[in-house]
């Protein structure tokens, strides 16, 4: 379990950083000076889509490709990036890194290599979700993306079902409609 602690100029120190989902101005003050002022690398889910936010910011910083297709190597290498003194940072194209996505592999090395991980708040797409929606909110479960297996995401859906609380699933747009059915099929509804 991660255990957020203050630590004062301790070395090697790896970032955290949610950025802006759907509207760009939606990015912290602190976000914006440790970009400027902290990271030496910036790792990203796509590169392309982060320069359009580190543009719109006047943010000049060194980005690198981290994603769901990244290797233990490329985690190993990101470790000695760090052991040798330079400071790095996580985004993913919108929202908190580590939810539903590869940051959690990343962030879980780290810590296996007593490596500082800073944790910036802001833009979490679950959370948003839920407080929107107007549903009950004070007992929750988070599911992520379902199994593409139809038997196993049925299953999965089921169980899903008996919660006795509100729940945020993720999918991907395209297959939206196909879930919703799925769902409706087991509801019978």
């Amino acid at each position: 379990m991660f255990n957020q602690k203050t630590f004062k100029n301790e070395q090697p120190l790896f970032y955290i950083i949610a950025t802006p989902i759907g509207n760009i101005e939606d990015f912290t003050f602190r976000a914006i000076n440790v970009l400027k002022k902290e990271i030496d690398i910036l790792l990203c889910e796509d590169t392309r889509v982060t320069k359009k936010l580190l543009n719109y910011y006047e943010i000049d910083v060194k980005t690198k490709s981290y994603h769901e297709y990244s290797t233990d190597k490329d985690i190993d290498n990101i470790i000695d990036l760090i052991n040798k003194g330079n400071k790095l940072g996580l985004v993913s194209d919108a929202g908190m890194p580590g939810i539903a996505d590869p940051g959690y592999k990343l962030i879980k090395k780290l810590q296996e290599n007593n490596i500082n991980v800073v944790v910036l708040p802001g833009a979490c797409a679950s959370i948003n979700a839920l407080i929107g929606s107007g549903a009950i909110n004070n007992r929750f479960q988070f599911i992520g993306f379902l199994n593409k297996q139809l038997g196993k995401k049925e299953k999965e859906i089921k169980e899903i079902l008996n919660y006795k609380g509100s729940t945020i699933i993720y999918e991907s747009p395209h297959k939206l409609m196909k879930t919703l059915k799925i769902i409706k099929k087991i509801m019978k509804i």
